[in-house]
């Protein structure tokens, strides 16, 4: 959290502060695994990249996709500005498609 600022964060704000650090780590560890060449599924060992994409899965599936709705529904009711009624639906649809393209990119483990 930035320590300059004067306002408490919101709970989503931080939520999705938390996926933006786990989307820029992701995007550091796939740098690096390019640089050293190393790719793909044939690693003995998970890629970082990986385990970082399975952080943002779990996060998104269990938190920020499952109370966001309600949110974005009550501002959608109450908010008397328009700016903050599309910002929601914004976010609402980003999270969806979000949600979609990892669920896609993430391996999955099959029982």
């Amino acid at each position: 959290m930035d320590l300059e600022c004067r306002e408490l964060p919101t709970h989503v704000g931080v939520e999705l502060s938390f996926m933006s650090f786990l989307c820029a780590r992701e995007a550091e560890a796939l740098r690096r695994e390019s640089e050293e060449g190393r790719r793909g599924p044939d690693s003995s060992q998970a890629l970082e990249s990986e385990c970082y994409r399975e952080l943002q899965d779990s996060f998104l599936q269990e938190h920020l996709s499952v109370w966001f709705p309600q949110l974005s529904a009550a501002v959608q009711t109450y908010a008397l500005s328009p700016f903050y009624r599309g910002l929601a639906l914004l976010t609402e649809e980003f999270l969806d498609w979000d949600t979609a393209q990892i669920t896609c990119r993430t391996p999955r483990e099959t029982s």
